[in-house]
């Protein structure tokens, strides 16, 4: 099976309000998100353009670019979003690198653009990440 990856690059912040850690607090992360991709025929003799992998990975991840996430049922939401110039995303998810690889490969594979998303890694640092695979 042949299949392709394509990488991607956003400044995030978010918080885990259930962690009782560090990660209890807004910070940010430079995440790296590497999206595996196969087809069962190629078109052109590819499985998908890369320009236009990156187009449709744009549309899905990109709006989340120096932005916050928090889960819709955080408790700072009502606050953080009354304030200007906060660039908010509520989820209804924790935003995990583990629950923002499975939604992400999901929401990918819902444009149907004759490609499969079967892998989604994300890494929130240089040496920590979630994987995310069909098979």
């Amino acid at each position: 099976m042949l299949q392709i990856t394509k990488e991607f690059n956003a400044e995030i912040a978010h918080r885990l309000h259930l962690h009782k850690g560090a990660c209890q607090f807004i910070h940010g992360h430079s995440y790296k998100f590497f999206i595996t991709a196969t087809s069962e025929e190629l078109q052109n003799g590819m499985i998908i353009d890369f320009k236009m992998l990156k187009a449709d990975i744009e549309n899905v991840i990109g709006v989340w670019d120096h932005s916050l996430l928090l889960f819709e049922g955080d408790p700072l939401v009502p606050f953080v979003s009354a304030l200007p110039g906060v660039k908010l995303y509520q989820l209804s998810f924790i935003p995990t690198a583990e629950n923002m690889a499975v939604w992400l490969g999901e929401e990918m594979n819902k444009l149907r653009r004759g490609y499969k998303v079967i892998g989604m890694k994300v890494y929130e640092t240089s040496t920590s990440c979630a994987e995310w695979r069909t098979e």
